[in-house]
């Protein structure tokens, strides 16, 4: 039994990483911040690094939205550490690639509300 249920821990981190997007972009932070969370801590018991770093990403896109600007920037740079960790996976020079992308654009937001990003 214990091991049938170990086997269910990478499908309960992928369904709770797809309620908190669900979540995140019907703007309900508090749950999706919930459920982005428990996916991260699941990964990180899982060790599957390359869906760890997609979970974390998926939480810093979360604070981007809510102008949580630290927050936002240490976790993309935690994914981005992550994700380039594996060269050879398209899947994951995808996520490099949008992770990069959404911390541009937090860093000119933040550069257009006088904040710097150090």
């Amino acid at each position: 039994m214990l091991r049938q249920q170990k086997g269910l821990l990478p499908l309960k981190a992928l369904v709770a990483n797809n309620l908190g997007c669900v979540l995140r972009k019907r703007q309900e932070w508090s749950a999706a911040g919930r459920y982005h969370q428990q996916s991260i801590n699941l990964y990180r018991q899982i060790g599957n690094k390359l869906m760890l770093a997609n979970a974390i990403g998926n939480f810093a896109k979360l604070y981007k939205l809510q102008r949580r600007y630290p927050e936002a920037l240490r976790y993309f740079d935690e994914a981005m550490a992550l994700a380039v960790q594996f060269p050879d996976n398209i899947w994951a020079k995808e996520r490099l690639a949008d992770f990069a992308k959404n911390k541009t654009e937090l860093i000119r937001e933040m550069e257009g509300i006088g904040m710097t990003s150090s």
